[in-house]
């Protein structure tokens, strides 16, 4: 666990002091900020009907942003030669990946940030009403979302020696990601076939969470296929490992 700890903080440290992190910050918050309040507007100022018309973008955000955050995790270690002398520290290639992804994860939330700023604007300065429950659902649902997108771009970072193939590798998994949910539209409403790829659909999930919602179905499904993902990642760093 301390060697896990050790992988986490350094890649945080990393992250938290480069200067593109805060660039894509905020270019991301003010993109955020300008379509919350866009919705804002069209729906008559109320917070949970703009919250929610706001899905399409928090949506595409995930899909969009996941792959930035996961192509250097891996790919940059192994260009630089760092992953052989990090797989020589007294840590396992579990932890090793879990740290990776972990962290991918915790900057990945900070990306939550400007809805919450938003809101807390519009309690403190506007006296609006608020419904902090659907926001709390709103958060956990994207970020829930983003689990298997992460776990797609650290599998791709793994699989990849450059970042930019790592990129591409996390922009067609996310896709084709996207793509298997569209296929309940291709069978009869009701339908079993129709049930299942609704289940796999993840932008019915976050429609879900934005709704003030939480499915532990949805959650099942996302912790199974995210654990899945880094199962195998781990395999394709043992096996790399040796090459």
């Amino acid at each position: 666990m301390r060697g896990f700890v050790i992988l986490l903080r350094r890649e945080l440290q990393s992250t938290f002091t480069s200067f593109g992190y805060y660039v894509l910050l905020a270019v991301v918050s003010s993109i955020t900020a300008f379509s919350f309040f866009d919705q804002l507007v069209v729906v008559g100022y109320d917070t949970s009907r703009a919250l929610y018309g706001s899905t399409m973008w928090l949506y595409i955000l995930t899909m969009a942003l996941t792959p930035l955050l996961t192509m250097r995790l891996l790919a940059e270690e192994k260009r630089s030669g760092s992953l052989e002398l990090l797989m020589t520290a007294p840590v396992d290639d579990g932890q090793v990946v879990t740290a990776k992804y972990v962290s991918s994860v915790i900057v990945f939330a900070t990306f939550m940030a400007p809805i919450w700023v938003s809101h807390l604007t519009l309690a403190v300065f506007f006296d609006g009403q608020i419904d902090w429950g659907q926001l709390v659902a709103m958060s956990s649902g994207v970020v829930s979302v983003a689990l298997i997108y992460l776990a797609l771009g650290t599998l791709a970072s793994a699989m990849s020696r450059m970042q930019l193939w790592a990129a591409l590798l996390a922009f067609m998994g996310n896709f084709l990601m996207f793509a298997l949910g569209r296929f309940q539209y291709q069978f009869e409403s009701g339908s079993t076939w129709a049930k299942l790829f609704s289940y796999v659909d993840l932008q019915r999930h976050m429609q879900t969470a934005v709704l003030g919602l939480i499915d532990l179905r949805q959650l099942v499904f996302q912790l199974s296929v995210t654990i899945l993902i880094l199962y195998w990642t781990t395999r394709v760093v043992e096996l790399r490992k040796w090459r």
